[in-house]
């Protein structure tokens, strides 16, 4: 009986530590940042393969989708090719679409394959078995940022829009962790080269409490076109934009999709001119694919709140003013369709906040949002080493024209000293080397040196180093005390 007990304490044990790991931090994924598109290194094919592509962060998809080499409408440089891969096994061959983002679909065929994620040690974690979507085709907007010259397909945190639970990617590692409630990715987005997915959180990423939210229901969620699935949708307490000193709110109880593969915020037709109304200069100037573009003055000073579960989390200027060739515009996009209620928080938003998805073993229905501050990013240390090493510099420029003008002064002081006692013109130049204090010898014999020919002063000067000139008794006239390197210099009889 006590060896039951104890095996059973240990079942519990073990249970709880799996269930503490989850939220732990297990892996850590550097992110790449391209104009605020972000994708994680993936290596397909085992440990020895050389096939490394670059897939983009979307949370509405639910595969991972990777471009095939026979894609001709791919523009993406990096290829897959099953054939090289000795761990690729075909799942099907009836094509399936997949929304991947900017209302593009593509287009490909199932399979299974051992994928690595790369990690900010520069290792791999490496997982096998993974459903992935071989895309062979792409129809829509044929320029999408998911399979472009730097982006060669998707990585889905969706855990719905999947023929299965474990067809996803979050849902195949907790197919094999059954002893696990749930797993936690969190992201941390920034402008800079810091950008991060946790596999688990990561403390360090954020401040203060988490703010966790449930999700939306199916029916309360109207679903872009352009989204993926409904997965990630959360409903807001409301914004708050300001400008200056005055402010407009509204988006009370409104849904919201948290989703990273689209740059910028977009949000109801209707909210927009509210939103503008706060910005001088502003106006709606053209339509890019489902989305309206408003262009703002580039010196615009004005920020927009989201709130959730009560917690604030403010988007500055610094990521509300997109810089173009001609002029500024927002990065606050509007609905070309008015029906359109819901809201997209792109990853200008998600770099104001520490998001984590907190995927359920029982799916999207019991799954969570974590909202929290994000940490001080190191951008902003930058900016202090930028000023620090100007003003470093500067400080040096100082100094040196300091040192030169200290040497300039010291030069004058010396050409000035040797001027009082070496002579301008002479027929005969002699030294004296004499103890200070000797009688001054009188006569006219003694030249009196002549100030401002320094050419003769360098001569005698040479004259003397090199033993020409035998020393003379008596000490410099001028001074009450003479030196070793005084001089004494006859001048010309006058007639």
């Amino acid at each position: 009986m006590a060896a039951i007990a104890l095996l059973k304490r240990w079942s519990l044990a073990s249970t709880f530590a799996s269930l503490a790991a989850s939220a732990a931090l297990l892996h850590k994924i550097p992110l790449a940042n391209d104009n605020g598109l972000y994708y994680a290194t993936v290596r397909m094919g085992g440990n020895d393969s050389t096939q490394v592509f670059n897939l983009s962060i979307s949370s509405t998809v639910g595969y991972i989708v990777v471009a095939g080499d026979s894609c001709s409408s791919c523009a993406s440089t990096a290829l897959y090719n099953s054939t090289q891969s000795s761990t690729f096994q075909p799942a099907g061959n009836t094509p399936i679409g997949v929304d991947i983002s900017g209302g593009s679909v593509a287009t490909g065929t199932t399979a299974k394959e051992t994928c690595g994620l790369k990690t900010d040690d520069s290792q791999w974690w490496t997982y096998s078995n993974q459903t992935i979507v071989v895309a062979s085709g792409a129809s829509g907007n044929s320029d999408t940022s998911a399979l472009s010259q730097t982006s060669s397909g998707v990585l889905g945190l969706g855990i719905s829009a999947v023929a299965s639970h474990s067809d996803s990617f979050v849902g195949q590692w907790l197919s094999t962790h059954r002893n696990v409630s749930s797993l936690s990715v969190g992201l941390s987005l920034t402008s800079g080269s810091d950008s991060a997915m946790d596999i688990g959180t990561d403390p360090s990423s954020f401040r203060g409490n988490v703010t966790t939210v449930d999700l939306a229901t199916p029916g309360d969620a109207q679903t872009p076109s352009a989204m993926g699935s409904s997965d990630w949708a959360v409903k807001m307490n409301g914004w708050t934009v300001s400008a200056d000193s005055s402010k407009s709110v509204g988006g009370a109880n409104a849904i919201a999709f948290i989703e990273p593969i689209v740059p910028s915020v977009v949000v109801p037709q209707t909210a927009a001119p509210t939103m503008f109304s706060l910005v001088g200069g502003s106006k709606l100037v053209r339509v890019d694919g489902n989305s309206s573009v408003w262009s703002i003055p580039c010196d615009t000073k004005y920020s927009l709140t989201f709130t959730f579960g009560g917690q604030n989390f403010t988007i500055t200027e610094s990521d509300l003013i997109v810089r173009t060739g001609t002029g500024c515009e927002s990065a606050i996009r509007s609905w070309v369709d008015p029906s359109m209620a819901s809201y997209v928080l792109g990853s200008a938003f998600i770099r104001n906040a520490y998001i984590i998805f907190n995927v359920s073993q029982g799916g999207i229905q019991t799954s969570s949002i974590g909202f929290a501050q994000p940490a001080v990013r190191p951008r902003s240390n930058k900016v202090g080493v930028v000023v620090g090493s100007v003003i470093g510099a500067m400080a040096g420029i100082v100094l040196l024209l300091g040192l030169g003008f200290y040497l300039l002064r010291r030069r004058g002081a010396r050409r000035a000293a040797s001027a009082s006692y070496v002579p301008a013109v002479a027929t005969e130049a002699r030294y004296v080397d004499t103890p200070p204090g000797s009688a001054l010898p009188t006569g006219n014999s003694l030249y009196v040196p002549q100030p401002g020919d320094f050419a003769a002063q360098q001569e005698a000067a040479r004259l003397y180093q090199h033993g020409s000139l035998p020393p003379s008794p008596g000490p410099d006239p001028t001074h009450s005390a003479a030196t070793p390197m005084d001089m004494w210099v006859s001048r010309a009889p006058q007639t």
